[in-house]
């Protein structure tokens, strides 16, 4: 199943200004590290066990 470019964009929106930030293409979709470490991942469709999941249409408040 293909990653939500939408919530890939979204998620890249709030974490641009991250000090460390790098992106890359980990289970199946975009991963963001920071300082090398996995801080957001954007899935397609599959859940992990120990990996908080946030729907994709949670608000940012």
């Amino acid at each position: 199943m293909a990653y939500d470019q939408n919530l890939a964009a979204r998620v890249r929106d709030v974490v641009a200004s991250e000090d460390g930030l790098s992106e890359q293409r980990m289970f199946g979709g975009p991963g963001f590290l920071i300082h090398g470490a996995m801080a957001v991942a954007v899935m397609g469709g599959r859940e992990m066990r120990g990996w908080l999941l946030v729907d994709t249409a949670a608000k940012k408040k």
